[in-house]
């Protein structure tokens, strides 16, 4: 096991860009919610969206049927993964955090005169995502199609198939009442 606080995941895109999350116990969770060990407050962030066990040589992480998913190094989990020091963990599409070790931190100068707060660093630039646009799910990802569509995609489909429901219920009673009809409305039709 890592020992504690050795490790430390750093924001590189999200909310709070630069903040630096240390990992101290064996297993951490990720989410919006404030019980959560490492609290993300972000839209694209499951109240309760990944974990994090200790391994010897880096951390497992699970996704935790977020709903936006969790990537290592732009790839989606579909079952837990190993991240080492220099991966990046994604959170949806807007958060990613890079895990590094405590050696990592910015030196520390020590000074006798007062400093002013260090500003936090700039953002690093994002890895170009090795996926598709969630518009544009692939077959090849290896999920079952459902899992890919999100819920507005769904309400179009329901939406369809209502129409077509009622499109169809009104053609049956027209050919019914037509059916039916008496003498007299076909012949005020001409055709009777």
């Amino acid at each position: 096991m890592p020992s504690t606080g050795s490790h430390r995941l750093r924001m590189q895109a999200g909310p709070t860009p630069g903040k630096v999350y240390e990992l101290t116990r064996d297993i951490s969770t990720i989410g919006r919610d404030l019980r959560s060990d490492i609290m993300v407050n972000d839209a694209e962030v499951s109240r309760t969206h990944a974990r994090l066990t200790a391994q010897a040589d880096g951390y497992l992480v699970e996704d935790l049927m977020s709903t936006n998913g969790t990537y290592v190094n732009g790839q989606r989990l579909t079952a837990p993964r190993l991240l080492r020091v220099g991966d990046i963990l994604g959170l949806g599409d807007t958060v990613t955090l890079r895990l590094e070790t405590a050696s990592e931190a910015e030196p520390t100068v020590a000074s006798s005169e007062p400093s002013l707060p260090a500003a936090p660093p700039p953002p690093a630039p994002e890895p170009a995502p090795a996926r598709e646009s969630p518009a544009m799910p692939s077959v090849l990802e290896g999920e079952p199609e459902a899992k890919k569509r999100g819920p507005l995609f769904w309400a179009a489909v329901g939406c369809g198939c209502l129409t077509l429901l009622a499109c169809s219920v009104v053609s049956v009673a027209v050919g019914v009442y037509l059916w039916n009809a008496p003498v007299e409305f076909w012949q005020s039709i001409g055709l009777g």
